[in-house]
């Protein structure tokens, strides 16, 4: 692994400051807020929820057809089948012709996913919900909510763990729309004291130090960690987010968005000079919300690896996301039933990421360009 300067994909330092954990609470009221020891087990605590709800044989939840394996985990401990949908064409969509024809008696929910941060079209998936006696469940993991105006779900989850929007390297959160939905979600169990071995303090303070381009090599060349790798781990139990997380989730709420999103705008204003690209981010919101990273659509498949391998080499902090379909996804073949899912192979062939962090300077941003535009030598690695 070289040691040379590189950008980390995405993710901002993790703060330390403590808060009044009511902070939270008031800012998204009316919605009530349950805390679990991470997105993954927030989200299966919303579907075994709306499978109390709507009691039915076999049960299964309509899950975005590209995204993390996470969200199969969270169904299969709900005990419920996954039913991978397709994505409108070049779009991070559900394809509602595919919902309407999959939709039906033992649906119990429609979990609607903020992929890359972009706001996925609530108010159709909504109705169609409600159509079925189902339940909106909004994955909110990479696209933490400003206010609670443009929340739509019945259910919507947040995820605290590492690189995310907010981030405390663990921790999610289930926002409940009534107090009647609140009290369907299972009870977490108390994590036992080995679990929490490693102190917050420490584990952030280690996050922070190798997070710099001068260090971010480090922690690329430890295969334990399986940095920018797709893995599919089952979840084995509903856990609480424990205290140290939860007392420093107000200030880092305010962390983020306190972030004026400077690099975002300069990655979507030199993005207008470079039409080898799509960005994907201008073509699904005239006003993107804040982006962990910054989504683009390479012309084909070859062009990507193209794109991807000199931002690599520039160390210019470019990823690829998940690598294929969910039905595809190493770990994951015979718990999702395969499907054509067509629109979101594209998808999947096709997209990369530039990091938004506060991390990124000027000269980085000139080198993105240089390489998009596919023209001159390689530039030059982040320094």
């Amino acid at each position: 692994m070289s040691r040379l300067p590189r950008l980390p994909p995405a993710g901002d330092p993790v703060v330390f400051q403590s808060g009044d954990p009511s902070e939270i609470a008031e800012r998204f009221a009316p919605y009530r807020i349950s805390y679990f020891r991470s997105g993954t087990a927030a989200l299966a605590a919303a579907l075994i929820a709306a499978a109390r709800r709507k009691a039915v044989a076999a049960p299964q939840v309509l899950l975005p057809g590209y995204g993390c394996p996470d969200l199969v985990s969270a169904a299969a401990y709900a005990g419920l089948s996954p039913v991978a949908v397709d994505f409108e064409p070049e779009r991070p969509w559900l394809d509602l012709a595919a919902v309407d024809a999959l939709l039906g008696p033992a649906t119990v929910a429609i979990v609607a996913a903020s992929l890359l941060g972009l706001p996925e079209r609530l108010e159709p998936l909504q109705a169609r919900a409600r159509s079925s006696h189902a339940l909106l469940i909004e994955d909110r993991a990479q696209a933490f909510p400003t206010s609670v105006d443009a929340l739509r779900g019945d259910y919507v989850i947040l995820s605290f763990g590492r690189g995310k929007p907010v981030s405390l390297l663990g921790g999610g959160a289930v926002l409940s729309r009534s107090m009647e939905l609140a009290a369907q979600l299972p009870r977490p169990v108390t994590p036992a004291r080995g679990r929490l071995s490693v102190p917050f303090t420490v584990s952030a303070l280690v996050y922070n130090l190798l997070r710099s381009r001068w260090l971010y090599w480090l922690p690329c060349s430890l295969p334990g960690l399986h940095l920018g790798e797709t893995r599919y781990h089952p979840l084995l139990q509903i856990e609480a987010m424990d205290p140290a997380r939860l007392q420093r989730l107000g200030p880092a709420v305010r962390y983020h968005l306190g972030n004026g999103g400077d690099v975002q705008r300069a990655i979507a204003s030199m993005l207008q000079r470079i039409p080898r690209v799509t960005d994907l981010a201008a073509n699904c919101a005239p006003n993107p919300p804040r982006l962990l990273r910054y989504p683009i659509l390479a012309p084909d498949a070859a062009i990507r690896c193209e794109l991807v391998q000199r931002l690599s080499q520039a160390g210019l902090g470019v990823s690829t996301m998940y690598p294929s379909v969910l039905p595809l996804l190493p770990g994951v073949q015979g718990v999702v039933a395969p499907m054509e899912l067509s629109h979101a192979r594209a998808f999947a062939e096709r997209l990369l990421t530039l990091p938004t962090h506060r991390g990124v300077t000027p000269r980085d941003l000139a080198r993105m360009a240089t390489i998009l535009q596919g023209e001159g030598p390689l530039p030059q690695r982040a320094g």
